[in-house]
């Protein structure tokens, strides 16, 4: 999968895992660079959903040096999130 191809919720908490497996430090080290709390870190890298996708995009941009984008596509009733990670 190429670097910008967009990402939905899933793959979002699996690219922030990998980026948090790649940082040099721990959860604590991470959260007060980012400027937030340490759960925040640790369930962002657990879990998937709208809720920990801001945190997600911030621990992959922080780690890789890269733009993260949220797409939203609205449908009538329904809308559709995606993230594009810049190369």
């Amino acid at each position: 999968m190429p670097a910008n191809s967009p990402l939905s919720t899933d793959g979002l908490q699996v690219k922030a895992k990998q980026a948090f497996d790649r940082f040099r430090g721990s959860q604590e080290a991470l959260a007060t660079i980012l400027d937030i709390d340490r759960s925040a870190v640790s369930r962002a890298i657990r879990h998937t959903g709208m809720k920990h996708a801001a945190v997600q995009s911030r621990i992959i941009s922080y780690v890789d040096g890269v733009p993260v984008q949220r797409q939203s596509t609205y449908m009538g009733s329904r809308v559709h999130h995606q993230w594009i990670i810049d190369p």
